[in-house]
């Protein structure tokens, strides 16, 4: 190819060429490619140049850009050329193999013959291959250990750290490294952090030499790789002990706790402990747990005595066997003991026997203690007895002299129990006396007094002291002092009704024993009573209170217990009996006569009773309520009173209520069994009425009376409606005026109807049976407003109609004038006459025009259907005339009878009465307009006007003959209405 209009490429690879240059030598242009840096590792960054040179004869700006090829596979990153020819990329992604891989990298210059630079002589070109070796790293593993000197205690922590260290320039290897220890995996694979580190802590490592070694994995760019061996020295942990008891200083026999503290300097430990009292084992605890460890023991039995306790570590495997710990000194103290007196007899009756008892307690519980009891008598010893199993000795003694003595018992003690005294027993040595006891009343009655009397009676020299208790049975009632003859007496009221064991209990005293009197029975009966009944008023008002007294007395104390209330047989309340009197207040008693009586229930003391009958008598009050079935009213409307009698009781009030009308009497109703009261009045006169209704009363219910009860009555309204027979009048016409009265209600109106034109009466006429009020009269000339006004009645109200205005003035009309009243015409054809409207005395209006009975086929067209008539003036109007061949050119056909029309249609025709055959000839007009004034008119001539022509049906034009139709016309607003009379003859 041609040199000139070409740059070619030459490599230039930094930092330094790893081959020998290779060359390429253009044809002409001598075209070199340079080989450097041939060979790279993985992640490194390698510069590619290019440098384009073309024909220096060429010359101007080098321009485009360089695009490197890996492969077929562009690198990114398109560079630009400089002006000295070179373009440069840097990259750091070519990717090793394993170990190395080969890329064979190109370079492709665009040229500059498109890139709108002035200088367009070159063009694009490809540079030879060139192979570039990429070779994975070969990282650096380097293996620590977190203790000091590779030496550490077994069970704590070592952190194991494998560095794996790249080559310079490359990114941080990533990855995992294994870690292992004489072949044995320590754990699963670390991965490699972002400082190139991978970190393994550990707690397990055997006692011992461990040989680690770490084990990189490897990545994309870096190869796998092994650490040195690292030697990790793990010794056994020490251990030491220490030994505490509680308590110190325990009793024979009681719970001692013994606990190790267990430290050492390694983790956990396992193994046991072994207490030893004075170097001899005296039990084990296991151990499982970290330092410190806290092992707790508990020794069946410590003797009596000092001991010198410690405890001792055995040991395991990653632990050593602690020294015995420091001995701590025990002394387990005799359990203590205590002892009771007893006496079989205290006091005691002088030269009989009686039994001293000690009895001996252990205070653990534990152990039954054994050993003597000694007994002495204020220090003197009176005897010894041995303590059995149960830990119990008994003296019998006999030879204790009269009076108080002071006994205590002594134990001995044993091995295991120490000594304990008892508390001094004050023994008491009596002779005996005697007691007899008396009632003053037997028997008595409840809660009246009672005294018994108790006398104690000794040896003659000595009298007797101390106390008395009377008993009933086993209560104590009261205890009384004897006195200087030996007696005590005792007063009771409150014995309850039935027999009673009454003793006498004598205390004794310093000379003589207790005793107790022979049994006494005592009888308490029962008191009679008495009852009466009161109220606080008799008759009583129904729903306030009432208050019923119940007066209880008895022939004992005061009466207790309930009085119970009744009506007849039923209960209505029980009140408590206080200071002998019981009250009930009630409000619910129903209105009548009640027979109360009082139940008094009893009591312990007092028998029931029952009062008198009380014939209590109850009324209630009532109040009268009035109420009307329509306030206000109309006249002639039937009202009904209605008076509800109210008590606030169940039962309805029964009697008359009479109702009144200020002094007047409207009439009586009974009560029904509601309490209701009605009066039905046919009727009230208008007006006011002050109605009151009084209730007489009856047996139960007290009499009232209502309110007053304002009832209005009001006259019944009216319509006046006026009608005049004509509202428009012309040359004094007589005026007939017609009055409506319009109502509701039974009877018609009376009074009269007053016309009246401003405040001038015209006219008064009376109300007929059927409410109308009639006058004729002549109004003067001109326009009046007329008013009609019903004078009202006693039933009804007057009222007053609408204004009516009337206007009288001269007569007016217009005639009608045709140019020909008779016609003759052959069949088909037609012929025009004039008509001449005109105006008299000013008549103006517009006027509608027709044809009335013409014959079958035949029909009348005017220029204008609606001429306007001006007042005194003359119009014309043309008409036209067909007898079956219709003109087209006029205004309207008022009337015809068309060929298409049905036979059954044109024979009806003939028959139609005049108002009906009107409707059937506008319906068929050309043009429809307003006939309201003509047909007033022919319907008023209706059957006076014959109907001719109607003879062949089955014909498309008129038949021959003689026919006589009428020409009409109306005023639209006056309905003033004027005709002539037209002959028609028909020819062949």
């Amino acid at each position: 190819p041609r040199c000139v209009p070409n740059r070619h490429l030459r490599w230039n690879m930094r930092p330094s060429c790893a081959s020998t240059p290779s060359s390429y030598a253009h044809p002409r242009c001598g075209f070199q490619v340079h080989c450097a840096d041939a060979s790279a590792n993985a992640g490194a960054s390698v510069s590619l140049t290019a440098t384009v040179s073309g024909a220096t004869a060429v010359g101007g700006l080098l321009t485009g850009s360089v695009t490197f090829f890996d492969g077929a596979t562009p690198i990114p990153g398109q560079v630009q050329v400089t002006t000295s020819g070179t373009a440069t990329l840097t990259i750091s992604t070519l990717s090793p193999g394993t170990p190395s891989a080969t890329h064979s990298i190109t370079a492709t210059y665009t040229g500059t013959a498109n890139s709108g630079n002035a200088n367009s002589n070159y063009a694009t070109s490809t540079s030879l291959p060139f192979s570039q070796v990429v070779t994975q790293n070969t990282p650096r593993v380097v293996l620590s250990s977190s203790s000091t000197g590779n030496t550490s205690i077994a069970g704590t922590s070592v952190t194991l750290t494998a560095a794996v260290n790249g080559a310079s320039g490359t990114p941080t290897p990533t990855g995992t490294v294994t870690f292992s220890s004489n072949g044995i995996v320590l754990g699963p694979p670390v991965t490699v952090n972002a400082s190139g580190q991978a970190i393994l802590p550990l707690s397990n490592l055997a006692v011992g030499s461990d040989s680690i070694i770490a084990t990189y994995s490897g990545d994309t760019d870096d190869a796998g790789g092994l650490s040195q061996t690292l030697v990790q020295i793990v010794n056994k942990a020490t251990t030491s002990v220490i030994v505490t008891a509680s308590p110190a200083s325990p009793i024979f026999g009681a719970p001692i706790t013994l606990t190790a503290n267990l430290t050492g300097t390694g983790g956990t430990l396992t193994g046991t402990i072994t207490f030893e009292d004075g170097g001899t084992s005296i039990g084990t605890a296991n151990v499982n747990g970290s330092s410190p460890f806290i092992a707790t023991f508990n020794p069946s039995s410590l003797s009596v005595g000092s001991h010198a306790i410690t405890a001792i570590y055995s040991g395991d495997t990653n632990n050593n066997q602690s020294s015995p710990s420091p001995s701590i000194t025990v002394v387990v103290q005799q359990i203590a003991t205590g002892t009771a007196l007893t006496s079989s007899s205290n006091p005691g009756v002088l030269n009989q026997s009686l039994t001293l008892t000690a009895n001996v307690s252990d205070i653990s519980g534990s152990i039954a203690p054994g050993g003597t009891v000694s007994f002495q008598d204020s220090g003197i010893v009176i005897g010894t007895a041995p303590l059995n199993p149960g830990g119990v000795a008994s003296l019998p003694i006999t030879t204790l002299a009269l009076g108080s003595h002071s006994i205590v018992a002594i134990y001995s003690g044993d091995t295991n129990h120490a000594t304990s005294q008892s508390a001094v027993l004050k023994q008491q040595v009596l002779q005996p006396a005697t007691i007899a006891l008396a009632s003053s009343v037997n028997p008595s009655i409840a809660e009246t007094p009672v005294v018994f009397t108790a006398r104690v009676t000794g040896s003659q020299n000595l009298l007797p002291t101390g106390t008395v208790a009377f008993k009933d049975g086993t209560n104590t009632l009261g205890v009384i002092p004897v006195d200087g003859t030996g007696t005590a007496t005792f007063n009771i009221s409150s014995l309850a009704v039935g027999l009673h064991s009454i003793i006498g209990s004598y205390s004794g005293d310093t000379n003589y024993q207790p005793l107790n009197s022979a049994v006494l029975s005592q009888t308490v009966q029962i008191a009679n009573t008495s009852i009466t009944l009161t109220s606080n008023a008799n008759p009583a008002t129904a729903n306030t209170p009432l208050t019923f007294t119940a007066i209880v007395k008895g022939t004992g104390g005061a009466p207790t217990g309930t009085v119970t209330f009744r009506d007849g047989t039923t209960v209505l309340d029980s009140s408590v009996v206080s200071a002998g009197v019981a009250t009930f207040t009630t409000t619910s008693l129903s209105p009548g006569q009640h027979t109360v009586t009082a139940v008094y229930g009893g009591d312990s003391n007092n028998n029931p009773n029952t009062s008198a009958i009380l014939q209590q008598q109850v009324q209630q009050l009532t109040v009268a309520s009035l109420a009307s079935s329509a306030n206000p009213s109309l006249t002639l409307s039937p009202i009904v009173l209605t008076c509800t009698i109210t008590n606030g009781g169940t039962q309805h009030a029964t009697g008359l209520v009479t109702f009144t009308d200020g002094s007047s009497t409207l009439g009586s109703a009974p009560l029904d069994a509601n309490g209701v009261a009605t009066l039905n009045l046919p009727l009230l006169a208008a007006g006011q009425h002050s109605i009151i209704a009084s209730y007489n009363g009856d047996v139960a219910d007290f009499p009232s009376s209502s309110a007053p009860f304002a009832q209005a009555v009001q006259l019944r309204a009216t319509t006046d409606l006026l009608t005049a027979t004509a509202t428009s009048l012309t040359g004094g016409q007589q005026l007939t005026l017609i009055s409506v009265v319009r109502w509701t209600g039974s009877v018609t109106p009376t009074g009269s109807v007053i016309f009246t034109i401003g405040n001038t009466v015209i006219a008064t006429a009376p109300v007929d049976t059927v409410g109308v009020a009639t006058s004729t009269i002549i109004l003067d000339p001109g326009t009046a407003t007329i008013v009609a006004s019903y004078s009202g009645d006693s039933f009804y109200s007057a009222s007053q109609s609408p204004a009516t205005p009337i206007s009288d003035g001269p007569p007016t009309s217009f005639t009608i004038q045709a140019s020909s009243t008779s016609i003759s015409l052959l069949s088909k054809q037609h012929t025009t006459i004039n008509l001449t409207l005109t105006s008299i005395s000013g008549f103006s209006d517009t006027l509608t025009l027709g044809c009335l009975g013409l014959p079958f086929a035949a029909t009348c067209t005017f220029t204008t259907d609606q001429p306007s008539l001006a007042s005194n003036a003359t119009q014309t109007v043309n008409l036209v005339i067909d007898t079956g061949s219709p003109l087209t050119s006029g205004s309207v056909a008022v009337a015809a009878n068309r060929s298409s029309e049905s036979t059954s249609s044109r024979a009806t025709l003939c028959f139609l009465p005049c108002g009906a055959l009107l409707g059937w000839l506008l319906m068929k007009s050309r043009r429809r307009h307003p006939l309201t004034g003509l047909l007033l008119v022919l319907c008023s001539i209706g059957l006076a006007i014959g109907i001719s022509g109607c003879g062949t049906l089955n014909q498309s034009s008129t038949p021959p003959g003689t026919y006589t139709f009428k020409i009409t016309a109306s005023g639209l607003k006056t309905g003033v209405t004027e005709s002539t009379d037209m002959t028609l003859t028909v020819t062949k």
